[in-house]
């Protein structure tokens, strides 16, 4: 039971939502950093209720599945910079070099980078974006920023946020929470985009 119960756990801290960051970081819930330069930096929190759960045991498993990734991809790709399990919580912080190891390693569409490079990466945009707020007088422009993401969790980005897609909810100029189903037929990709 123990093992079996420790499993449900590192899935749902290691597949389901795991995202990373550096200790610099701080989050209550999962949170995607967009930094300067192309970092990704992120934090997964998931309940560390039961007694049978091992601290131990659960950085030795990410970390094994973050060497197996970066077996495959390069040093440096992915790096695990704190775990911490104290108050019934396991808080994961890992560093990513860039959007397409978040992606890879969490298994989502993720894509992070210029409104032109999105389109030249095959992203449409979607017709349908909300503006932040009334102090946006124009329309997004090939230079804006923009994070594509698959996935339930808050983004915060290294700017202002100025336009958002219907499954995205802005909780600060530069935090927004994205509501992704993935099991829609065909589920929306959410856009943020900024400055």
């Amino acid at each position: 039971m123990r093992k079996k119960g420790m499993m449900y756990l590192l899935l749902g801290i290691c597949v389901a939502a795991f995202c990373g960051c550096s200790s610099d970081y701080e989050a209550g819930k999962d949170t995607v950093y967009i930094g300067k330069k192309g970092k990704i930096a992120g934090v997964c929190v998931s309940s560390f209720e039961q007694d049978y759960y091992d601290a131990e045991e659960l950085s030795a498993y990410i970390e094994d599945t973050i060497q197996e990734y970066v077996a495959s991809a390069g040093n440096g790709t992915v790096k695990l910079e704190s775990l911490d399990t104290a108050d019934q919580t396991a808080k994961a912080q890992i560093s990513y070099a860039g959007y397409e190891d978040y992606a890879d390693f969490n298994g989502v569409e993720f894509f992070v980078g210029s409104v032109l490079d999105a389109k030249v990466a095959g992203y449409e945009l979607p017709k349908k974006m909300t503006a932040v707020s009334d102090k946006v007088t124009e329309d997004y422009s090939d230079e804006d920023k923009v994070v594509i993401i698959g996935q339930t969790i808050d983004v915060k980005v290294n700017g202002t946020i100025t336009y958002v897609s219907e499954n995205v909810t802005v909780q600060g100029k530069d935090l927004a929470s994205v509501a992704y189903d993935s099991q829609l037929e065909k589920p929306e990709l959410a856009y943020i985009v900024y400055q």
